[in-house]
């Protein structure tokens, strides 16, 4: 999924020096139950990878469906299943070599909190309000 009212902007460096890939930001919802296509929900945000993508950041915000039974036992990366984080880490690492693309890069393996999460989302909303204003996007 993604975030609405989010831009990772071409023309601005993350904190390791590398730009926004042009998106909004991308979610990974890991709920119980499986959401369709199109569905929107309210979510709690737990975490962020930071992808590093053909030498653009695309960070993956990684939240939880807040009406989902797990919601209320999850809270920052060290909640969630070990194993469900390691499959995370694999598969954005390999998502893209079905496209015969190299394999993709992380900073860490290490999912940052929802504090480091808050914080790429209020940017990145920053910036696509700087983007509308001054109609870029």
């Amino acid at each position: 999924g993604m975030l609405p009212q989010t831009w990772e902007n071409p023309d601005k460096k993350d904190e390791d020096g590398h730009m926004g890939d042009g998106d909004p930001l991308d979610v990974m919802e890991i709920g119980s139950k499986q959401l369709e296509t199109g569905t929107v929900v309210e979510v709690k945000v737990l975490g962020v990878y930071s992808l590093i993508d053909q030498g653009e950041v695309d960070y993956k915000i990684i939240v939880v469906n807040k009406d989902d039974p797990l919601a209320s036992s999850l809270r920052t990366p060290d909640d969630i299943d070990r194993t469900v984080r390691e499959r995370l880490v694999d598969w954005l690492k390999m998502y893209k070599t079905a496209e015969g693309k190299e394999v993709n890069e992380l900073t860490t393996d290490r999912m940052e909190g929802p504090l480091k999460a808050m914080s790429v989302i209020k940017e990145t909303n920053e910036y696509w309000r700087e983007g509308r204003r001054s109609r870029i996007i």
